[in-house]
């Protein structure tokens, strides 16, 4: 089929991951293979320090993981990809530039989203029903940090978006 209004998705990206609970992933990924939606995000973070994150999200990480393998076996059934890594889940709203420094001489090659959430602190954030408000300009802070071009640079890292992603060599959807 054809998506709605002549757009193309690059991937399905569902608030929150409840891509994560199988019911959801499997209409999921039939919509993605219905719409030609290549890829859907991967919501399992590589292995990060977890002192940036808060008890409830280092247990949300822990429930979200014990699915990784179905999510596996459902993506590939449907054909579906996404990226070989993700990370950041567990230091939504909690990390920094160091702790971004820190991470790119680790990642594994391949490629990898990183899971980030910057924004002003306007009226419209400080209404919403969210609890990441404050950390919004502080994750802005830390990703426009001078140090960082320099260091991705260093540890050979390019940056792109899903539609770049698509003109790559097959993207696993593990």
């Amino acid at each position: 089929g054809h998506p709605p209004a002549g757009m193309r998705p690059t991937h399905l990206d569902p608030h929150k991951h409840p891509h994560t609970l199988p019911p959801i992933l499997r209409d999921g990924a039939r919509l993605s293979r219905e719409y030609a939606i290549p890829f859907t995000r991967r919501p399992f973070d590589l292995p990060l320090d977890p002192r940036p994150a808060t008890l409830n999200t280092r247990l949300a990480h822990r429930l979200m993981s014990q699915l990784r393998p179905h999510f596996r076996r459902v993506l590939a059934a449907h054909n579906a990809r996404s990226t070989d890594y993700f990370a950041g889940f567990l230091w939504t709203g909690a990390y920094t530039a160091d702790h971004l420094l820190a991470l790119f001489p680790q990642l594994p090659p391949g490629s990898t989203e990183f899971m980030c959430h910057p924004g002003e602190l306007g009226p419209e954030i400080l209404a919403a029903p969210t609890r990441l408000k404050h950390s919004r300009l502080a994750e802005l802070n830390a990703l426009i940090d001078p140090r960082l071009k320099p260091a991705l640079a260093a540890a050979g890292i390019t940056l792109g978006d899903y539609r770049s992603l698509s003109l790559l060599a097959p993207a696993t959807g593990s």
